[in-house]
């Protein structure tokens, strides 16, 4: 099944870099830097809460430069994503009712974990955006039934490369406004797997001594819809 998702993955990749190439978007970008850097390019530029953006249009890519995280995205503008069909595979495994139901529970926790973090929504469809490729084959398969994927961006700094991923279930709807409130009746294993979701999504958690006692500190970044 986590094969399946991989190589739709990859199949796509491949014909991201069909278009790339086919349509000389290096050249293109070439000559974006080249104008940005001789002052002749028609730039864009946004303020946000934590940093300054430029962003420069070609006829294939729009190139985005982040000042104080030192990362240049580059965007295909026309690329369409495509649809893959995640079968249900919790559904296939757990044949048994009772046991069914009981893990119904907890992959809900985990569900409502990410929608209260990392997730976002379009039109009230759940929508998950990321680098992580672990990330976007658990959220896959939380969601079985039609999920668009499309390349959001390739982000490139002094570091490495990767790529943005974005994936809509659109066979479902969102939990990202109510995730906080359908949580509180969560009860305690459920509850455990709402938070661990949570810290994966965008979350920390760590270990410290106080008063010779082992606590535990879980800080947790609650992301508005978008």
């Amino acid at each position: 099944m986590i094969d399946d998702i991989l190589n739709e993955m990859l199949k796509y990749l491949y014909q991201y870099d069909d278009y790339w190439i086919k349509n000389r978007v290096s050249n293109e970008l070439r000559r974006i830097i080249e104008d940005l850097l001789n002052g002749r390019a028609e730039v864009i530029v946004r303020r946000t809460e934590s940093s300054l953006i430029i962003a420069v249009r070609g006829s294939h890519v729009t190139l985005e430069i982040i000042r104080n995280r030192d990362v240049i995205v580059q965007i295909l503008n026309d690329f369409p994503g495509t649809t893959m069909r995640i079968p249900d595979v919790f559904k296939e495994f757990v044949k048994n009712r009772n046991r069914y139901e009981e893990l119904a529970k907890m992959l809900l926790a985990a569900k409502l974990g990410l929608a209260n973090t990392d997730e976002g929504e379009n039109k009230d469809k759940p929508r998950m955006r990321t680098t992580r490729l672990w990330q976007a084959v658990f959220w896959a398969l939380l969601y079985p039934g039609d999920v668009y994927i499309s390349i959001k961006s390739i982000n490139v700094n002094v570091e490495d490369v990767t790529i943005t991923w974005s994936f809509t279930a659109n066979n479902h709807v969102s939990y990202k406004e109510n995730a906080l409130k359908i949580a509180k009746d969560l009860d305690e294993k459920t509850l455990l797997i709402f938070l661990l979701t949570s810290i994966l999504g965008d979350g920390y958690a760590n270990a410290y001594l106080r008063r010779s006692r082992l606590r535990a500190r879980i800080e947790i970044t609650v992301n508005a819809a978008s």
